[in-house]
């Protein structure tokens, strides 16, 4: 149990250091490193808040969107709220929290986000991600 412990407290510091470049890029609008920190089989699906059809983004889509959005949002904060991570073993690891986009002290968005993450090639990388947009 302790060297569970151990794991997640490792994974903490890894997604503590991902919010960090996050919060670089969203002021600086350079998203070179949070990019990189994505698997090139990525995926990520998101569910609507009216309960239409999910979409499903596939690397290359994904992170021009990524990229879009931060050009877009520049000077705004993206905070990881409530964040829960489960290591299922010491290369998987799930992490759970509520995305909330906030510019000039308003929210902007909420989403329940899932990412999965695995370990190649020495590297921590997310290789899926599914959002629920709340607000």
């Amino acid at each position: 149990m302790a060297e569970k412990m151990n794991l997640v407290e490792q994974f903490k510091s890894l997604h503590d250091e991902f919010a960090s470049l996050w919060a670089e890029a969203m002021k600086s609008g350079h998203t070179d490193k949070v990019v990189a920190m994505y698997d090139k089989d990525y995926s990520c699906t998101v569910f609507m808040k009216d309960n239409s059809q999910s979409l499903v983004f596939q690397y290359e889509e994904a992170m021009e969107g990524l990229m879009q959005s931060v050009q877009a949002l520049i000077g705004a904060q993206k905070r990881f709220e409530n964040c829960i991570i489960h290591t299922k073993h010491d290369s998987y690891s799930y992490v759970f929290y509520e995305q909330v986009i906030v510019q000039d002290n308003k929210e902007l968005s909420r989403i329940f986000t899932t990412e999965e993450w695995a370990l190649k090639d020495d590297q921590w990388l997310i290789v899926r991600e599914v959002n629920t947009i709340i607000s």
